[in-house]
């Protein structure tokens, strides 16, 4: 909860100010979101950016309903998921260290340049490492444990991650 609360704050920090303005892509998602959730009918892709998956951006569409027409409901989504992949993170790492080698760990991803500012912007990047970490999860607790539920689990978190950025694909 503590990475949770301090990822979230330090990716929220003066979210409408840094990085300046929108960018033409964060726009394009924007636009596709507001169109998407504006439809009569449910698609898996859009015609936007070659084949756009649309779950995420039904989500940026709720938030742009929900706050607003500004940066940070068409950035919020991606915050969260780069807030959870922190949380995420430290769980995958418990699995193999203790608890002072977890939370140092994902201290230093939470504080990475890299994630900071991609989880500042709405590319999606951070939800991709969200499912892939999840996907990680699932898979290892599956072949420690042969549970057909983590099976389910990683097959779930796998299909979820297809639905995000195109380098899942390659995981």
């Amino acid at each position: 909860l503590t990475l949770f609360i301090l990822a979230l704050s330090i990716y929220l920090y003066k979210i409408d100010v840094i990085t300046p303005g929108i960018h033409l892509d964060e726009i394009t998602i924007a636009k596709a979101s507001e169109q998407v959730l504006s439809s009569d009918e449910y698609v898996p892709f859009v015609a936007v950016n070659y084949g756009h998956p649309t779950p995420l951006l039904y989500l940026t569409g709720l938030s742009i309903e929900w706050l607003g027409r500004t940066i940070t409901a068409v950035r919020l989504p991606y915050v969260l998921f780069g807030a959870l992949s922190v949380i995420v993170f430290y769980i995958l790492l418990r699995l193999f260290f203790n608890k002072t080698v977890s939370f140092s760990s994902s201290l230093l991803l939470m504080f990475s340049y890299p994630l900071i500012i991609v989880s500042r912007m709405a590319f999606e990047i951070t939800p991709s490492l969200f499912f892939q970490l999840t996907t990680l999860i699932a898979l290892y607790l599956a072949w420690k444990k042969n549970d057909l539920r983590y099976y389910v689990g990683a097959g779930l978190s796998l299909g979820l991650g297809l639905y995000t950025y195109v380098g899942f694909r390659t995981f």
